[in-house]
């Protein structure tokens, strides 16, 4: 008979031992099939996870929503060991289970790996996880129980260190008591801590730590010293105190090994423990009132030179008697009431204290004179004409000469000192202080406030206190304080007593503050704190302004500059910045046609949310505000706060409403982009995820920033403008000397293939006025001259034509030289007196003859083309001058400018003032039509080329003319 393993007895009582075993222990088990990543648990994990049922789950999503985000990766790390081929296959954790309810669990998970592997394989071989079991348990109370035991041993430490630091203050304030004190613990009276009057009395021994009688040996043995230790072993023992007056103790308290006698009043006192029961140890007070004795001795002796000398005194004395009652007060006390010895002795003198200072006044006299203590008081007196003015009142008890019991209380001795000047002057320091509009505030040692004035309680106002923080400590009031360097400055100036200076910034009020912390002589501090955010934020917008100015002043490329600005922008003034520029802002179209050229935020989830909005979105270039209206008029957008209702106001449909929430705008800010009163765009900046809002300053940093960039813009817009018509001109200037040199070359040929026929139509009819070609008539010579004189002039003319253009194009040679004009004068003049005769116009000139014959006109210049020009300008000088007329030629020398005028003055008919430059233009004749023989006629290059060649040889030619009168042309050559 076959048995099933699965079915067998012992594994019937396998699993029910294993099921009682995890029932007894609480444990939930559990599987997860690695390569199905399928999981199934019992009924226990399920309600741990917040299972609705045992159906197998994914263990991946298990991992990743019901393990605590916290304990995640450590859980994964855990599965991933046991997961290791060649480990163990043990897997444990901790970790808390979150349920989906959001409640938490926290459970210990154990299990064990199983791996797959191939048959036949060597050990060591990998192996493959292929299935995980294993226990859970919930040990949530656990780790309460561990928390709470934790929280427990915390707070007993805490408490260990309070008492330690409230010992080690407790020292510290007995050692700065200004008597003679002393606290002794245990026993044995081990000196636990003295005061530096203790110490001093005491020759200055350390004695602190070592038992009294071992630090007093020079005592041992003395019988009044075995009583003070007594009386100190009875005060511990019973925990009674003693007080005791004059005593008489010996000790050495200047080291020299000698005993002094003291008179001393003493105080034991039993120091309890915390339970303010047991006795712990016993505080010794020690006066040593030698000195005090001898001086009331004194006193008593020199009582009538003391009355003598208080009634000289600047203050008022009075004594009293041993029932409180005074009976004695100087004169300075009588003359400032006006009153009696007998009127004011007794409690007569109450009567000139302020009705609202005598119940006080009295209650402290009382209670000093029942304890026959010193006294110090404040209150105001009446003087005789009805003026209260304040008096400190300072007063001794008085004895009888002796020691201990044996002296007799006498009364008190007072003075009355006048201190009204001095609160007037401490008021006017209280009204100083309230006068600065600076917060100033005052600290304690423990960092507790203790004064404000008025600027520094609303500054705390500000911050949502509802009064000045009086009473509390610093580091309680303003925890956000802690750990921060401004809790380190104020810290080292309170230990290192040094003044400490920083400037510090508040995010809540987000303003800066500069901070001038000072110790004080009482132990604490004061602190001046002063706004310095418009400064602050001068120096940072300069910086800012800086950055921007270099990075527009970098490149050409506006486009890029102004991305650059955007993204220097974020975050420093805003979470957003785009800027959107104008395509032709000139032609002032509207709506425009603008391209964004930049757009910055520092988080893609948010700049995707922004393209959708402006896709989806667009500008709407009709609205009447927006960034039609910014674009439109030149004016910037500003919302300093956008609230909810704003934006609902603001969205079109329900997903724009989503957009512009999941934006989170909160402050908005658009400004237009001007330059010579052009509009060229916009820079937008937005407060969004920070929550932060603009302000007028932000503004104003805003609109120099945009005035910045659209000078920038505009000035490589200008620069390209500019750029492009060198370009064109460069073009133009090319083509325009293309042309000019078709043009020469155009006239040079013409004139070269005009002179050819020309020269045969001279040739012939030289040859048929020779007879040549046989007799001719009269008439036909005439007409042979007509033609002959014909031919010459259209020569003439050629020949100006193809010398205008040699000179345009620069191919004449000049070959200058030192020319006399007397002699170029003498050759010229009959070369054109045949003319002057014709038209029987008068020439006349000085012959260019020097006034000093050893210096005669002579100028620097190519002879030939100086003797074309002086032709050229007297046979104009003929032609425009009318019959009778009259023309002069004239030489002077300029020898400061180094140049030699010729002048040739006509009396024609004149040239109008706008023609005088335009008669040296290729081409131009002024009075063309005046001139009756068309032989005088030429095509208006005489002037163009004689200008050109006085300018080729260093000089000029102009003209002067007045019309109906005549015209002067100079021609100006430089001194040889």
């Amino acid at each position: 008979m076959t048995v099933d393993p699965e079915h067998s007895p012992a594994r019937a009582a396998s699993d029910t031992r294993y099921q009682l075993a995890t029932e007894l222990a609480r444990l939930g088990t559990w599987t997860w099939d690695l390569v199905t990543d399928s999981a199934s648990f019992d009924d226990r994990v399920a309600q741990l996870f917040g299972f609705d049922h045992d159906a197998p789950r994914l263990g991946a999503d298990i991992l990743a929503t019901r393990v605590h985000d916290a304990d995640r990766e450590r859980v994964a790390a855990a599965l991933s060991g046991a997961a290791e081929p060649h480990g163990e296959g043990r897997y444990w954790a901790e970790f808390r289970a979150v349920r989906p309810d959001g409640t938490e669990r926290w459970v210990r998970a154990a299990g064990q790996m199983q791996f797959d592997q191939d048959a036949g394989a060597p050990p060591g071989a990998d192996r493959r996880p292929v299935f995980l079991v294993g226990t859970l348990l919930d040990v949530t109370e656990e780790h309460e129980r561990t928390a709470a035991l934790h929280a427990a041993l915390m707070a007993e430490r805490a408490a260990r260190l309070a008492v330690d630091a409230e010992r080690e203050r407790l020292t510290r304030i007995i050692a700065q008591i200004p008597a003679p004190v002393a606290v002794l613990e245990g026993r044995e009276l081990r000196y636990r801590a003295t005061s530096a009057a203790y110490k001093r009395i005491i020759g200055g021994r350390d004695v602190v730590g070592r038992p009294i009688r071992d630090a007093m040996r020079e005592l041992s043995g003395r019988e009044d010293a075995a009583k003070f230790f007594a009386l100190l072993e009875r005060v511990y023992e019973t925990g009674e105190p003693f007080i005791g007056t004059g005593e008489l103790a010996r000790w050495d308290d200047n080291a020299d090994g000698l005993l002094e006698d003291h008179l001393v009043d003493l105080v034991y006192a039993p120091l309890r423990g915390p339970d303010g029961d047991r006795v712990e140890g016993v505080i010794a007070v020690v006066l040593d009132v030698t000195a005090r004795s001898h001086a009331e001795t004194a006193l008593r002796e020199s009582e009538a030179r003391f009355r003598t000398t208080a009634d000289a005194a600047p203050v008022f004395i009075w004594t009293s008697g041993p029932d409180g009652g005074r009976d004695w007060f100087n004169r300075p006390w009588l003359t400032y009431t006006r009153s009696t010895m007998e009127a004011e002795r007794g409690m007569g003198w109450t009567a000139h204290v302020h009705p609202d200072d005598l119940a006080h006044c009295l209650d402290m006299y009382d209670r000093a004179l029942a304890a026959r203590e010193p006294f110090t008081a404040e209150y105001r007196l009446r003087r005789h004409d009805g003026v209260y003015r304040h008096f400190l009142i300072n007063a001794v008890p008085r004895y009888t000469e002796g020691n201990g019991t044996d002296r007799t209380f006498l009364g008190y001795i007072g003075t009355c000192a006048d201190v009204s000047e001095l609160r007037e002057a401490r008021s006017v320091a209280s009204a100083l202080v309230e006068s600065v509009r600076d917060a100033f505030v005052a600290y304690d040692a423990e960092f507790r406030f203790t004064y404000v004035n008025e600027a520094a309680a609303e500054l705390f106002r500000v911050t949502g206190e509802t009064s000045a923080p009086l009473g509390r400590i610093l580091w309680d009031a303003y925890p956000r304080l802690v750990g921060t360097p401004v809790e380190a400055a104020m810290r080292r100036a309170m230990n290192e007593r040094v003044a400490v200076h920083f400037d510090t910034h508040d995010p809540v009020l987000r303003r800066w503050y500069a901070a001038r912390v000072y110790p004080v002589a009482t132990g604490g501090l004061t602190a001046v704190w002063t706004d310095v955010t418009p400064e602050r934020r001068a120096r940072e917008a300069a910086a800012f302004l800086a950055d921007v100015s270099r990075v527009l002043g970098a490149s050409l490329d506006y486009a890029v500059t102004l991305a650059v600005v955007a993204e220097a922008a974020v975050p420093r003034l805003g979470d957003w910045c785009a800027i959107d520029m104008v395509q032709h802002p000139a032609a002032r179209e509207w709506p425009p046609t603008v391209e964004r050229i930049a757009v910055v935020h520092q988080d893609p989830v948010m700049l995707a949310l922004g393209e959708k909005l402006s896709a989806g979105y667009p500008t709407d270039w009709s609205a009447a505000d927006g960034m039609a209206a910014v674009l439109r008029d030149g004016v910037p957008l500003f919302l300093p706060a956008i609230t909810d209702e704003m934006v609902v106001a603001a969205a079109k449909d329900p997903e724009h409403l989503a957009l512009l929430r999941a934006l989170q705008f909160s402050s908005v800010l658009v400004v237009p982009l001007v330059a010579r009163g052009l509009t060229l765009g916009a820079l937008t900046l937005c407060m969004t995820e920070s929550g932060r809002r603009y302000d007028d300053a932000d503004r104003d940093l805003a609109l120099e920033v945009a005035q910045r960039a659209a000078l920038a813009v505009d000035n490589a817009r200008l620069f390209r403008d500019a750029e492009q018509a060198r370009a064109d001109a460069e073009r133009m200037r090319a083509e325009a000397e293309a042309a000019n040199g078709a043009k020469t070359m155009f006239l040079s040929s013409m004139s070269h293939e005009l002179r050819t026929p020309l020269h045969a139509i001279g040739g012939y009819a030289d040859l048929l006025t020779l007879g040549v070609r046989g007799p001719i008539t009269d008439v036909q010579r005439q007409d042979l001259e007509r033609v002959r004189m014909a031919n010459q002039h259209l020569l003439s003319l050629v020949n100006d034509i193809l010398n205008f253009a040699r000179v345009d194009a620069g191919q004449l040679e000049y070959r200058l030289a030192d020319v006399e004009l007397a002699v170029l004068v003498a050759d010229v003049e009959p070369l054109i007196a045949p003319q002057f005769a014709a038209k029987e116009i008068a020439f006349d000139h000085d012959g260019c003859a020097s006034d000093t014959p050893d210096r005669p006109h002579r100028v620097r210049a190519d002879p030939e083309k100086l003797r074309q020009i002086l032709l050229n300008l007297l046979t104009n000088a003929v032609k425009f001058t009318p019959a009778g007329g009259h023309v002069r030629l004239a030489c002077s020398t300029d020898v400061a400018a180094g140049v030699v005028s010729v002048r040739v003055t006509d009396t024609g008919r004149g040239i109008p003032a706008d023609q005088l430059e335009r008669i040296f233009e290729p081409f131009v004749q002024v009075d063309r039509h005046r001139l009756n023989d068309s032989r005088q006629q030429g095509v208006g290059l005489g002037l163009a080329i004689s200008r050109e060649l006085a300018r080729h040889m260093g000089g000029n030619l102009t003209a002067e003319s007045t019309p109906g009168v005549g015209s002067t042309f100079t021609l100006t050559v430089p001194m040889a």
